[in-house]
């Protein structure tokens, strides 16, 4: 067979799937989900939704390609028939259009408490337009409120907002047994199990070991560096610019290589109280494997080996600043400046958007680690479905849902310019027209979104105790006594 039949029959397969996903999977996920909302076996519901997609998609293939085999031949037979229906019938019903649907619904989008560019209704216009020309009897309201107070259909918040009470996910704001949310746990096939970040699927897990929101989008930090002064010091040669990554073995070489070089201040730590300084903290723990909040997310857990470890080398390497009064902020300005050859706080919205002195050539890079996987910090955003809708409205919305979160991403753009991307664990090709730095994001970052802590009790304080705790290092403290200090609080 010529080789230009396979992109032919490739492209074939790619308009029927286009044509048809976003009605086939929204009426296999829309069965399952009203079985959430009114209970029954989870399971055996995510069972059904995998072999029922499965076999509709195979149906429909096979119609397909039956159909796209035999179009030629019928087409003439088909003119004919409709003449001579339209002949014999005065003022005869219209067309029904195929590829779009007859569903009737009125819902509302609800944005959370979120970034000001996705807080744009205009933009959402844009995002949602495609959605409006298939569904175009659902009426679709989109509104900004908080998340304790969504109108019934869609929320988009970050988890921590949707379940509430440390992961008591379903339940209502007052911790009563009614059920805030729709059960989710149906769409958590195989198939999404394989698509969606793994700790972002984590993070929407609740305590009774059901899903109540479904992962959209995610924003992660790492660290950059200044490329022109690595270069011309040979600290280059300990990254790894491809993957970029690199050792906390080589991370260490290169700072005491740029110290000797007549860099003093190679990186800042900020740790000012009043700053949450996760990327700062992120890094840290990264170096030796350290630990903050316990998995369970009941508690932290910091007095460990691997700790004490990472702060015995951070108070004694040469050209690790410990920056008491700074913020992440001020550490970024520091950096932009070229002053400072490294920073600990970095993302795409901030290589986006950053002006730099004309010195500093930007090179984005993961955390350091001493062999195990990197895990890169950063933001969550989920959709929740509002219980008590009824069916058509529980249709509507996992319809929007659906066309949120699949392939090509409508919202993909929107999301870039907060510096946020799908929560997938590949992106490869999705950004090829963007910016260089968003593309390095999707193929380098994101895929290390790591474990998301904000579940663990009074989070914020705990990060202010922790700077408290980082910024006595230079003071002479015994390592081992901070951790106890903080541990005991």
């Amino acid at each position: 067979m010529p080789f230009f039949y396979y992109d032919i029959i490739e492209t074939m397969q790619k308009f029927f799937w286009k044509k048809t996903r976003l009605f086939l999977l929204p009426g296999v996920m829309c069965a399952l989900m009203l079985t959430g909302c009114a209970g029954g076996d989870q399971n055996t519901a995510s069972d059904a939704a995998a072999s029922a997609l499965l076999a509709h998609n195979a149906e429909t293939a096979q119609s397909a390609s039956a159909t796209g085999a035999q179009g030629t031949e019928d087409a003439g037979n088909a003119d004919a028939a409709q003449s001579a229906s339209a002949a014999g019938e005065d003022g005869g019903a219209e067309e029904e259009n195929p590829n779009v649907s007859r569903l009737s619904a009125e819902i509302t989008l609800t944005l959370g408490d979120v970034p000001e560019t996705l807080a744009d209704k205009r933009a959402w216009e844009d995002v949602l337009a495609g959605f409006h020309e298939m569904y175009p009897g659902v009426t679709l309201h989109i509104q900004s409120s908080d998340a304790e107070s969504p109108a019934p259909g869609l929320l988009l918040a970050r988890p921590e907002q949707l379940l509430p009470g440390g992961r008591a996910g379903g339940t209502d704001s007052d911790g009563g047994a009614g059920r805030a949310w729709c059960d989710l746990t149906a769409l958590y096939t195989p198939d999404a199990f394989s698509a969606l970040l793994p700790n972002a699927v984590n993070a929407c897990l609740a305590d009774d070991g059901h899903y109540y929101a479904y992962p959209f989008a995610v924003r992660v930090s790492c660290m950059a560096i200044n490329r022109r002064i690595f270069e011309e010091t040979g600290a280059l040669q300990y990254i790894d610019e491809e993957t970029r990554s690199w050792t906390t073995e080589n991370f260490l070489a290169a700072v005491q290589l740029l110290y000797d070089a007549g860099y003093e201040t190679v990186l800042e730590l900020p740790c000012a109280e009043e700053d949450p300084a996760d990327a700062t903290r992120s890094f840290v723990l990264n170096l030796f494997g350290g630990s903050f909040a316990k998995p369970a997310y009941t508690g932290y857990e910091v007095r460990s080996v691997n700790n004490i470890e990472t702060f015995e080398v951070l108070k004694e390497q040469q050209g690790i600043v410990i920056a008491q009064a700074k913020t992440e902020a001020d550490a970024r300005a520091s950096f932009r400046e070229g002053s400072v050859p490294v920073v600990t706080s970095w993302d795409v919205e901030t290589q986006l958007t950053a002006l730099t002195n004309r010195n500093t050539e930007l090179l984005a890079v993961s955390f350091p680690t001493n062999g195990g996987a990197v895990q890169l910090p950063g933001d969550l955003y989920c959709l929740a479905l509002t219980a008590g809708l009824d069916a058509a409205q529980t249709e509507a919305c996992e319809a929007l849902l659906s066309y949120l979160t699949t392939l090509p991403f409508p919202a993909k753009d929107a999301l870039l310019q907060s510096g946020y991307f799908p929560a997938l664990r590949n992106l490869r090709g999705l950004y090829e027209e963007a910016d260089d730095s968003a593309a390095l994001f999707a193929l380098h970052m994101v895929p290390r979104f790591g474990f998301y802590d904000r579940f663990a009790p009074e989070y914020a304080e705990a990060c202010a105790a922790w700077n408290r705790m980082m910024a006595q290092l230079p003071n002479g403290t015994d390592v081992e006594q901070l951790l106890k200090n903080f541990q005991n609080r």
